[in-house]
């Protein structure tokens, strides 16, 4: 995963590649902060394998985190922010995040689902002593970080709806996330100039 962004910010620098209301964020740029992103979570000890939790709505920041996480050979999980704070609590005891990345929206029930765990929180919008601010945490250089990734480590955990007994954490690795995305490509017919 990690890769595929390098070649695309090499490729195309200054192409957009996230489109959000009045934000643009080239190839070139969501590299150089995916890398800072990457390069926190390092600096603060994580190590490859270990989970970040990311209670974000569809934002770049979500992005951005996700393939932070990626590049630190970490894996990312998704937690529906709408959920009761008790199944909250219950995901992030069982995840055992070390980070919880969250929208400002949502913070309270990120901190009270941090309570009694090793996990941090990072906060994208509010500033609050309790957590990292998303422009603090992103003070790191834009250098890749050059963590050894293998096409079958695992990138995400994404957890099921839990219609037949509590949640479970599907697993993914960085290949089939690709193999996914290329599928995609395929069956939508899309090319290089069109925009999704």
């Amino acid at each position: 995963v990690a890769k595929l962004l390098e070649k695309a910010a090499a490729n195309h620098p200054s192409r957009p590649a996230v489109i959000f209301n009045d934000t643009v964020l080239t190839y070139s740029e969501l590299d150089s902060t995916v890398n800072r992103f990457a390069n926190a979570l390092i600096a603060e000890g994580v190590k490859k394998g270990d989970r970040l939790a990311l209670m974000l709505p569809r934002v770049p920041e979500l992005i951005i985190a996700f393939l932070g996480a990626a590049k630190a050979g970490a894996v990312a999980a998704p937690i529906n922010f709408e959920l009761p704070l008790s199944r909250i609590k219950a995901l992030v005891n069982t995840l055992s995040p070390r980070f919880i990345v969250s929208a400002g929206a949502h913070l309270e029930n990120a901190l009270s689902g941090a309570e009694g765990t090793v996990a941090r929180v990072v906060s994208t919008g509010h500033e609050d002593a309790r957590a990292i601010a998303w422009d603090e945490f992103l003070k790191f250089p834009s250098t890749r970080p050059g963590i050894d990734i293998l096409s079958n480590d695992v990138v995400y955990l994404n957890y099921t709806s839990g219609s037949t007994g509590d949640s479970k954490g599907a697993i993914t690795t960085h290949a089939n996330v690709y193999w996914n995305t290329l599928a995609s490509v395929e069956a939508l017919g899309l090319r290089e100039e069109d925009v999704h």
